[in-house]
């Protein structure tokens, strides 16, 4: 997906030397929207366990603005880079998520990655089908059905194309099959 200069979008950046959660308060200082998914770990400091929220995904995190906004932003920040799309005989492009997967993405990743909502019994869905999520707080959220066979349940994983994917555990109850078009 390519956009011209003055078009907003969804461009996934690098922020090199573990500095994303500086580099997120800092373009939200500058007023440019940007998503860094968390995760909630426990850390021991100082004989201590704490929750501290750190990066999902290292070194990712992403800007909705226009490319000629990203590159004056970059002169000042120089540990932000694009996260490029390589392709033989063609020149490196940066990476564009479409408004829907990364609305997707961050319905996802903003605050329920990683939980299970409850066990999973069979499904008649087959592994691989597209599917939709029908109420809760994930209702709308489209994703891939996938079987872990070594615990029996059932995942919907939703992806970003060429860059990264996250797991939820969602009831069967919840979740239809996407018609193949």
């Amino acid at each position: 997906m390519q956009t011209d200069s003055t078009q907003t979008a969804w461009y996934a950046m690098s922020a090199t030397y573990r500095s994303e959660l500086i580099t997120a308060a800092q373009l939200r200082q500058r007023g440019i929207e940007c998503y860094l998914p968390l995760q909630l770990v426990e850390r021991e400091h100082r004989g201590k366990k704490i929750k501290v929220r750190i990066p999902l995904i290292g070194n990712l995190l992403f800007i909705h603005s226009t490319r000629r906004t990203i590159q004056l932003v970059k002169q000042e920040m120089p540990r932000l880079q694009y996260k490029m799309f390589r392709e033989k005989n063609c020149p490196p492009l940066p990476i564009i998520v479409p408004d829907r997967d990364m609305q997707n993405f961050i319905r996802a990743t903003g605050g329920y990655a990683g939980v299970k909502v409850s066990a999973l019994d069979d499904s008649c869905i087959p592994q691989g089908s597209r599917v939709r999520v029908n109420g809760g707080p994930m209702d709308g959220l489209e994703g891939t059905l996938v079987k872990n066979l070594r615990n029996r349940n059932h995942s919907i994983v939703v992806s970003l194309d060429r860059l990264c994917s996250v797991q939820l555990v969602i009831p069967s109850s919840m979740v239809e099959l996407i018609p193949a078009e």
